[in-house]
């Protein structure tokens, strides 16, 4: 790769996530102001176990990245690569469903809800994640730059819109942390 577009792909990639900050500050200061101080900090729980979803991927996506780096994806065999996020799909929802049930059987009122959503959320984050790592292994940083600014319009937009309808259109009577973290889910299933 000549180093002008290196330089253009490590542009986008930075300026993808700077948009991508700009909308998490974006929402950590606007977040207080929509939900009250029990709802901020359920979500804030959330998010603490939300950090360790991250590592339901056992380092299988960490794997992708050593074994495909630097590789064109035009020279990777297709077929070995879906056998591998087959496998990987089904792991993670094994894993997700064992989450789920664990916080079904074992937990109450908010921590149920809590660590239900942190099973369905580390299945998404965990599979959005393996293919962001696929992308840049196969130095495809326009679809890296993508997905970091289509998450951060969305996470945005579930911020502004239900700020909208709650305080300007009185739509809501109130915005608890449970419909947001739904929102904050669904703009990893996109």
């Amino acid at each position: 790769m000549n180093d002008s577009k290196f330089l253009k792909n490590i542009i986008t990639i930075m300026l993808s996530n700077a948009l991508l900050l700009v909308s998490q500050v974006l929402v950590g200061l606007m977040l207080p102001k929509i939900l009250n101080v029990s709802g901020f900090g359920n979500y804030r729980i959330f998010m603490l176990y939300g950090t360790y979803a991250s590592l339901l991927h056992f380092g299988f996506v960490d794997g992708i990245l050593v074994k495909f780096g630097g590789n064109s994806l035009s020279n990777i065999d297709t077929g070995k690569i879906s056998g591998l996020f087959t496998f990987f799909m089904c792991l993670e929802f094994i894993v997700s469903i064992i989450i789920e049930m664990i916080a079904f059987i074992f937990f109450e009122n908010k921590y149920r809800v809590i660590f239900g959503t942190v099973g369905l959320y580390s299945f998404f984050l965990n599979i959005g994640t393996a293919f962001q790592f696929l992308s840049q292994a196969t130095m495809n940083f326009k679809i890296v730059a993508r997905i970091s600014n289509i998450q951060a319009l969305l996470n945005t937009f579930n911020i502004i819109i239900p700020s909208i309808f709650i305080y300007v259109l009185h739509v809501f009577k109130s915005f608890n942390y449970v419909i947001y973290v739904f929102l904050y889910i669904n703009a990893y299933m996109v």
